[in-house]
């Protein structure tokens, strides 16, 4: 069963494996470094067009969500709504907080008058719509597909249980297609506009990779080929080679590789792969790459990864390179120091806010016996 008990508490809460937290790191890294390369025109069409395609790091974030939180929630029993809303509470407590902070700077730097806008971008939903989605923080669509996820990921956890892979993951293929009919039929436009929108930024068409992610945790033990001792070096082989393969989908030409059709199949449907299989690899706690990856520098890096990801583009990430004279080394060390201050000082203290008890304490106090002394908030 999927569900811990009615008391809301999750024992796999505890599970935790820093060399993750080092992927996290690696993800926002190869993010920073798709969108801020400036070397680029020093180096040839090749290895150009290969830095265009380090956006993989958003491919690799999803595949990574979906395997932390299909391997910390996946074992518990005794179905319970109040556990749902717990468990809910507290993945929203991860990301919306920090989020809610950054998109309100975003829309008042950009000076956002129409109340659409304020109102998707609050609720974290700005990839449903093609008029909204980079309007005014571009790269803040992820969290849309993230707060998705979260939002269905038990429901998905119960169905790849019972279903093969493919089989959920043309179901949501399905909707998504159904989402697109509807749409253009009632002329909800921008909603989900065209089919090649929902299959690039949208849940639906991204579908696999959450899935690839929390297949693995759920039936990798059941596969003998998975326990190869060198799994990590050979996976990591296969991200390269897709990376490689989605450069040679572009056949030269000046686009990232999911803007046409050939590159986002592969996108979609290849990279999430030797992507879930590498994660995967890391949970066998062995080898040289989850050492590397489980240091204490990588790790305290993946901790302010979400940070980092939420101000490297847009007006904090300007301001940076203004002081900078975009010079890379020192606006990366701005941009690090500032994350860390917005993980310590703003992000952990919303999260345990958030996630704090408040409510139960003072159910506890209130029933209490007469003769026992209450105990203070």
């Amino acid at each position: 069963m999927l569900f811990p008990g009615s008391n809301g508490q999750t024992t796999s809460e505890k599970y935790y494996n820093p060399a993750l937290t080092g992927v996290r790191f690696v993800a926002a890294a190869l993010i920073y470094i798709f969108h801020f390369h400036p070397w680029s025109n020093h180096l040839g069409r090749f290895p150009k067009s290969a830095l265009d395609e380090l956006y993989i790091g958003v491919s690799i974030f999803f595949v990574l969500s979906g395997h932390l939180i299909t391997k910390r929630y996946a074992q518990e029993s005794l179905p319970s709504c109040r556990w749902y809303f717990s468990y809910l509470r507290n993945r929203l407590a991860r990301v919306y907080p920090l989020a809610f902070v950054v998109s309100l700077v975003a829309l008042i730097y950009t000076q956002q008058a129409n109340l659409s806008t304020w109102l998707v971008y609050l609720s974290l939903t700005p990839a449903w719509f093609d008029s909204t989605i980079f309007s005014a923080a571009p790269h803040l669509w992820t969290l849309t597909e993230e707060e998705c996820f979260y939002i269905s990921s038990p429901f998905l956890t119960i169905a790849l249980r019972r279903l093969p892979l493919l089989v959920v993951t043309g179901l949501l293929y399905i909707v998504g297609i159904a989402l697109v009919l509807i749409s253009h039929q009632l002329h909800l436009d921008p909603f989900l506009p065209t089919l090649q929108f929902m299959f690039t930024y949208s849940f639906f068409g991204r579908a696999f990779e959450f899935l690839c992610g929390a297949y693995l945790p759920l039936h990798g033990s059941k596969i003998a080929a998975l326990q190869y001792r060198h799994l990590s070096l050979a996976s990591l082989l296969g991200i390269t080679a897709a990376v490689m393969l989605l450069v040679i989908s572009k056949q030269g030409q000046g686009i990232l590789a999911f803007h046409a059709i050939p590159g986002l199949v592969l996108h979609n449907t290849l990279l999430p792969l030797p992507t879930a299989l590498f994660i995967y690899s890391l949970d066998l706690r062995k080898g040289f790459l989850y050492r590397m990856l489980s240091n204490r520098v990588a790790v305290t890096l993946g901790k302010i990864s979400f940070a980092s990801y939420l101000i490297h583009d847009g007006f904090f990430m300007q301001m940076a390179r203004d002081l900078c004279n975009n010079g890379f080394v020192m606006t990366t060390i701005l941009l690090l120091a500032f994350s860390a201050l917005l993980h310590f000082i703003v992000e952990e203290p919303l999260r345990r806010c958030f996630t704090s008890d408040v409510t139960g304490k003072y159910r506890r106090r209130k029933l209490a016996p007469a003769g026992e002394p209450k105990r203070s908030l």
